[in-house]
């Protein structure tokens, strides 16, 4: 079915929320404000709000979320799951955010004072999803899917891929690189927050400065933004659209398919630095790049959390031992 819970936010649902759950959710966010959460997290728990506010504008009479009783939120754990497709733990993160903001109006006595009730604290979490395979590209291939998409001058998407690729860096954290923070002379944005609030710079080289340089000419908004979001959507999930889009082009290419997502780009960083064969690598002059040095990269704590992200690379490393092919 797709990702169709990304659609489910419309400007025009969203006009005709009830009012009370708008302004529920703007006290709330406001108190994530106050606690200094990240700009991802207020982000994401304010497209979770949004989504059961208007499938409660669809399904329950618009009726304030304070209302909801525990059918209504079995309700929407089996439409999430059986209508829109989610991942249990997409609908895990949702009740997560379901359950903290109703949280919030028991302890709110001045605003909320009438409310006592947090049913949705009831709902069990759903079982974890079974582990996803972790898809690799060779390095060639991420060179091919780039100039695929320059010469279909989809300069956005090339600029993304390789700013991806360049850094391994997270989602989140290249949705706060600025547009500005790109130059023709610089390697460096400006800061962004990564994971457990680290504060640091993502990295860039000539394939995303290339790809930039073209996207900027074609560029006709006046967003701060390197990926500015839409109006029916945030560019977290619109940057999450574009590398799922990327899958028909690996099938084009290869006649393969490759269930690549985001995070796929930050596997292959590792992967490639560490064997050498990263386009990094050669434009650099840099050859396999130890792993601890790729951990500091990586902005990891442990090189055992880099090390994982790697392959099973046990046949490789005997290959090269023995000098034999495996």
């Amino acid at each position: 079915m797709g990702q169709v819970y990304n659609k489910i936010y419309t400007p025009e649902k969203w006009e005709k929320v009830n009012k009370e759950n708008k302004e529920l959710i703007d006290d709330y966010i406001k108190e994530l404000k106050s606690q200094k959460k990240a700009e991802g997290t207020i982000k994401q728990y304010y497209s979770d709000l949004r989504i059961v506010a208007i499938w409660c504008l669809d399904n329950c009479d618009n009726r304030s979320m304070l209302e909801l009783t525990k059918r209504d939120f079995r309700n929407l754990s089996l439409q999430c799951q059986e209508e829109y497709n989610m991942s249990n733990a997409r609908v895990n993160r949702i009740f997560s955010s379901v359950r903290t903001i109703l949280s919030f109006a028991e302890d709110d006595d001045e605003l909320y004072e009438d409310y006592d009730r947090n049913v949705a604290a009831k709902i069990k979490g759903l079982p974890k999803d079974p582990q996803r395979e972790v898809v690799f590209l060779p390095n060639d291939l991420i060179e091919e899917l780039w100039q695929k998409l320059m010469d279909e001058e989809r300069y956005k998407e090339a600029t993304l891929l390789a700013i991806l690729y360049d850094s391994g860096c997270r989602r989140n954290e290249i949705e706060q690189v600025e547009r500005r923070s790109i130059t023709p002379e610089g390697n460096a944005t400006n800061p962004v927050r990564g994971k457990r609030g680290k504060i640091f710079k993502v990295l860039y080289f000539n394939h995303t400065k290339e790809a930039f340089l073209k996207y900027e000419d074609s560029r006709t908004d006046d967003s701060d933004k390197l990926f500015p979001a839409k109006e029916s959507e945030s560019s977290y999930m619109s940057i999450y659209e574009w590398v799922v889009g990327w899958r028909k082009d690996l099938k084009e290419l290869t006649g393969k398919d490759y269930p690549i997502n985001v995070h796929s780009f930050r596997h292959c960083f590792i992967e490639h630095m560490t064997d050498g064969t990263h386009w990094l690598c050669k434009e650099l002059g840099l050859g396999r790049v130890p792993i601890e040095k790729v951990k500091t990269l990586a902005h990891h704590n442990d090189v055992s959390t880099t090390d994982s992200y790697r392959s099973n690379d046990e046949e490789r490393d005997i290959a090269d031992l023995l000098g034999i092919k495996i």
